[in-house]
């Protein structure tokens, strides 16, 4: 009788061990190469890169969003400065054509003055009062009274891109 106790206590252990050993969550392991990356390198480049605007001028300092359509507007700045027309639309905007299309992301905003955005995948809004609308906001211009800069009637917006990496090591 006693062998059959412990034969039957050394099974029920058996199978506890077996039940904990399936519990445990599996580890899916990932063999395929990476490519190393240094994520500190590439937030320090892009914090050098920008984009400034000219107008009547004078240069304009932005405040970009991190999103796929800043991020493709800069490469296309990389390649040459982007010369937009615009004109005033309803006394709260200047608005122009890119001439090429951006990703959106449309969200419904209530713009405020400064506040620079992408309309239907291919025009830039420049806000000088508000205005509520879906729009893919790309940044801000800083500290400026865009009214008075302005002025009444169209405008040439020329965006460029500026690395000012270089200016570091100077």
């Amino acid at each position: 009788m006693d062998k059959k106790v412990l034969l039957i206590v050394l099974l029920l252990i058996v199978i506890a061990v077996l039940v904990l050993v399936n519990r445990r969550p599996k580890v899916k392991v990932d063999n395929t190469p990476q490519e190393p990356q240094n994520e500190i390198e590439v937030e320090v480049a892009k914090e050098h890169e920008t984009i400034k605007i000219k107008v009547n001028n004078q240069e304009l300092d932005l405040e970009l969003e991190k999103n796929s359509a800043v991020e493709a507007f800069m490469e296309k700045l990389k390649e040459k400065d982007v010369v937009v027309d615009a004109h005033d639309y309803h006394n709260f905007e200047k608005v122009g054509s890119l001439g090429f299309s951006l990703p959106r992301d449309d969200k419904n905003l209530t713009t405020q003055p400064g506040d620079i955005v992408l309309y239907q995948g291919n025009q830039v809004c420049i806000f000088y009062n508000s205005n509520t609308y879906d729009y893919t906001k790309l940044g801000r211009v800083k500290n400026v009274n865009l009214k008075e800069i302005f002025g009444d009637g169209d405008v040439t917006l020329i965006f460029t891109y500026v690395n000012n990496d270089e200016t570091l090591y100077d």
